[in-house]
């Protein structure tokens, strides 16, 4: 008997994935997460060190790609690929985008502390990724706050305006009187390195 074409294979495993189907998804995870894991946080990384470098530390482990990714495998309905690695692409972008998501409700809902969120984007929130994905990234924010306050209070005031007020360089280098945009910039980046070894240190130690 002739072995099976391995794209026949795939598509009814897609098939009993979208059926909801516990071994399937479970299979799809064992082969798919480590590939996708290496993606999301090469990715993750070069969006850290762009535009959020003191994030960096927070999200070195696996433990949040992994939950966001359990999250989304009920999701294939929404893949129309042929092949394997068009499904990694997309679990990998959808994972990369969810995680990001979370953080820039995180940074938002402080910026707009004491104003009340509508109980429509807490549940549309909660479906795309459940409670527990929620919990694990606040608890990681949570660590970061607590690194930010144990900051010399000059540092503090910086890393709080880029973190939670989205200010500008210049607008850091008037506030708290650098000499230039160029030493707001530096600041800032002695402190996001600071505060990466502050909570390297602190996840070796647990």
């Amino acid at each position: 008997m002739p072995p099976q074409d391995s794209s026949h294979e795939f598509e009814l495993l897609l098939q009993r994935c979208r059926a909801d189907d516990r071994q399937a998804i479970d299979e799809l995870f064992e082969r798919f997460y480590p590939t996708v894991q290496r993606m999301v946080r090469v990715s993750l990384r070069t969006e850290f060190r762009n535009k959020r470098p003191w994030l960096n530390a927070v999200f070195s482990s696996s433990d949040i790609v992994q939950s966001v990714f359990l999250s989304i495998l009920r999701s294939t309905s929404t893949f129309d690929g042929r092949h394997e690695g068009a499904l990694v692409k997309y679990f990998a972008t959808a994972t990369k985008n969810r995680i990001i998501d979370e953080i820039r409700h995180y940074e938002a809902s402080r910026r707009s502390r004491g104003r009340e969120v509508g109980e429509r984007e807490h549940s549309v929130r909660d479906e795309r990724t459940g409670p527990a994905t929620h919990s694990l990234i606040n608890d990681q924010m949570e660590r970061l706050q607590a690194a930010v306050d144990a900051l010399p209070e000059q540092e503090r005031q910086l890393v709080r305006g880029r973190l939670e007020q989205d200010l500008s360089y210049q607008e850091l280098a008037d506030q708290l009187g650098y000499g230039s945009l160029d030493s707001a910039r530096r600041a800032f980046l002695r402190a996001s390195a600071r505060l990466a070894l502050s909570l390297q240190e602190e996840e070796h130690e647990s």
